[in-house]
């Protein structure tokens, strides 16, 4: 602010007019120099403005650039939206053959039901087959072992007669027929033999082929899930056209295998129950042999009854004291009743005349007995099976070594089947020990 000399003093030469020339002095100069910094700001503000311009037309031509770059993008996108629509298409058409495989897959899973409740049926026929063949085998086993004690009793029955023959001169040609019809007996019981082990092998076969085909049906029900969980993804829309595609692919190659391994289960199906059907007829012809040969083991039983009476058989109750024949010796079984080793066989009915090979029956073991006699210290019977005697009891009388069961043909088939026989092992030996107490535990446990 300027101040003004006093209105009094209105001398140029003055104080106050000194002091007022010296601030319009100040005041101008103050004046030039802020002029001069406007100048230098309009020059920064100029050079700013030129700075502006410069990146003004670089962010045009960014923009064109931009523009350009949009321009290229919604081509791009036009183009998208062609290949989506021409891939709703694919899809639209792939829902459509997905939808007739899955009535394919439907009709392939009620195969494989189908192929299920027959394998069952197949499973339940084998078994019945399996417990008939147990069957049968059961009866063979104890009419095989009916003819092993036939056999020895036919044995000391031949010796007897041939004897007979020797002191008599007759029967000869009655024993030669004998003698044959035995022989025809033992050579069908070897077959019968045979038939009843390939009986045996073919269940075995059959058991195999049943558990391979179960193992086929489980990898086709693994195989099924797998294509219901894969046409589960196909359904719920998921991955792309290009996937899609290529499930689908892969879900009619499976079909086509899958179809392709029921045929071959079918096929095989077929052939187990041709292979039943022909182990039925097996069976029938077994069991029709079986009867058969019962028959004429009958028969034979029957012809040895009449010869041994004919003959004058052994202890012959109506020969030697005028008794009827029922009360003959005949053939008996005896059950020892003495534990290991057993009671040892004598050469005759003397306890001196003891045959040391240790083969004597032992507790539980039955023999068959076709001859019976008083020794010097005890009451002896002979074995059947292999003409030896042995003791009913200990040279004192205290003690029993066997119990009688009761004559053979009074006694039940099927209680008859069940008995244990001695089958002449060595009991005695070392070298032999571990089968013998093998043989006893088992025995011990059927018991």
């Amino acid at each position: 602010m300027i101040r003004r000399p006093p209105r009094s003093t209105l001398s140029s030469s003055s104080a106050a007019s000194d002091v007022y020339k010296r601030q319009l002095e100040d005041s101008q100069g103050g004046a030039d120099g802020a002029l001069k910094k406007l100048r230098e700001e309009n020059d920064k503000l100029e050079e700013k403005k030129k700075e502006l311009k410069d990146k003004n037309e670089e962010k045009k031509e960014d923009i064109k650039k931009l523009e350009k770059k949009v321009k290229e993008l919604k081509d791009k996108n036009d183009e998208r939206k062609d290949e989506i629509k021409e891939l709703e298409k694919q899809l639209d058409k792939m829902k459509d053959e997905k939808g007739s495989g899955d009535g394919q897959l439907k009709q392939l899973g009620d195969k494989n039901a189908e192929l299920k409740d027959e394998n069952t049926k197949l499973k339940s026929d084998l078994n019945e087959k399996e417990r008939d063949n147990q069957k049968l085998a059961s009866d063979n086993k104890d009419l095989s072992d009916q003819l092993d004690k036939k056999d020895a009793i036919n044995q000391g029955l031949r010796d007897d007669i041939l004897e007979r023959q020797e002191k008599e001169n007759s029967g000869g040609d009655e024993m030669k027929a004998l003698k044959a019809e035995k022989d025809g007996l033992e050579n069908q019981n070897g077959e019968l033999q045979k038939q009843l082990k390939l009986e045996k092998r073919d269940v075995k076969d059959l058991e195999t082929d049943n558990a391979n085909l179960k193992a086929k049906v489980e990898a086709q029900k693994t195989e099924i899930e797998e294509l219901e969980t894969q046409v589960g993804e196909l359904r719920s829309g998921g991955g792309g056209g290009g996937d899609v595609e290529e499930e689908n692919s892969n879900l009619k190659q499976k079909n086509k295998r899958l179809q392709e391994d029921l045929d071959e289960e079918k096929h095989d199906n077929d052939k187990l129950k041709k292979k039943l059907k022909d182990e039925e007829d097996d069976n029938k012809r077994l069991k029709k042999d079986n009867k058969k040969l019962k028959k004429e083991t009958e028969e034979q039983d029957d012809e040895i009854q009449r010869l041994k009476q004919n003959s004058g058989g052994n202890s012959s109750a109506s020969a030697d004291s005028g008794l009827d024949a029922k009360f003959d010796f005949g053939d008996r079984i005896y059950k020892c009743l003495i534990k290991s080793p057993g009671v040892g066989y004598r050469n005759s009915p003397d306890f001196k005349d003891k045959d040391k090979d240790g083969t004597g029956p032992v507790l539980g073991q039955h023999i068959a007995a076709d001859a019976i006699c008083q020794g010097p210290a005890a009451i002896f019977i002979r074995d059947s099976r292999n003409r030896k005697w042995l003791p009913l009891s200990n040279p004192k009388g205290d003690t029993l070594c066997f119990k009688h069961v009761g004559r053979e043909d009074q006694i039940e088939p099927d209680k008859l089947a069940k008995i244990e026989y001695n089958k002449g092992k060595d009991k005695v030996s070392k070298a032999k020990d571990a089968d013998w107490f093998e043989e006893q535990k088992q025995a011990e446990k059927q018991k």
